[in-house]
């Protein structure tokens, strides 16, 4: 009770915490709401689909959103994406609702979407339809749009920029994508619905560079913190609204360090992969 957090300035001192587990901020998340629902109708609100286990509802203020697109659109504008390029996506079905911003009224940014529920065929429809220089997809739904194109001999337009989200992508997945893709112009990102993006790729590198210093990230092996591999704890230093602190996301995450900064080498297991 005595912690005060404007003094901590080290990995070691924020150890001093306890980790938070997945169930525990549903329920922190969920008992806060809970006491005053009408706070909560206008804030940014996300969540994930609970395939693998119970889902977690996320409540954001506009600022801490703006703050989780900064991080995304930073992997995007570092990979050669312009604001007048233009985006197709495979988004859950819920994100299918959501509006256009105001620069996508103004004809910048924009973007196309079939849900990914749809049929895969729709998906490819979608994708021809829309001319998009970019492609953004899970990789579940990257590979069958691959394997339809490439069945039905569909001559597609390869986009400038794609990126393979979501899921670990194992070596066979991605072959078969790269097969219809290409393969200079893919890039992956890692993150979750909790954070967004918490490191991505740069076109032809393999390696997860960390988006922002306001995302820590600890290594947790058998019980005991590792430097170099773990499952993964993650601190966000600007989320002040339903704080992560501590956050125990559990993927199994590798890293190394190249030329004097830290980076991700491998991501064996997503805890929410299908």
């Amino acid at each position: 009770s005595k912690l005060n957090p404007y003094f901590i300035s080290t990995l070691e001192e924020i150890k001093v915490l306890p980790t938070m587990s997945k169930e525990e901020y549903r329920l922190f998340t969920q008992s806060i709401v809970n006491k005053n629902k009408k706070k909560y109708e206008n804030w940014y609100r996300d969540g994930t689909s609970g395939s693998t286990g119970k889902p977690i509802k996320i409540y954001r203020t506009w600022n801490e959103r703006a703050y989780m697109l900064a991080k995304y659109l930073r992997a995007l504008f570092l990979n050669g994406y312009k604001i007048f390029d233009v985006t197709f996506s495979v988004p859950s079905p819920h994100r299918m609702a959501q509006q256009d911003s105001l620069l996508q009224k103004f004809g910048l940014m924009s973007r196309y979407s079939v849900a990914y529920t749809d049929a895969v065929e729709n998906m490819v429809r979608g994708f021809l339809n829309s001319h998009a220089d970019m492609l953004y997809a899970n990789k579940s739904q990257l590979v069958q749009m691959a394997l339809y194109i490439e069945t039905h001999h569909v001559t597609i337009e390869k986009p400038k920029l794609y990126v393979c989200a979501a899921e670990t992508l194992d070596e066979n997945s991605k072959r078969i994508i790269q097969r219809t893709f290409g393969k200079e112009n893919m890039i992956s990102i890692y993150g979750s619905v909790e954070f967004n993006n918490l490191a991505f790729q740069l076109k032809g590198n393999s390696l997860y560079y960390f988006n922002h210093d306001t995302n820590i990230l600890e290594l947790e092996d058998v019980g005991g913190m590792n430097q170099a591999k773990g499952c993964s704890i993650i601190t966000d230093l600007h989320i002040y609204s339903f704080p992560l602190i501590r956050y125990k996301l559990g993927d199994w995450i590798e890293t190394a360090e190249i030329d004097g900064v830290k980076v991700i080498t491998q991501i064996r297991g997503r805890m929410d992969d299908w």
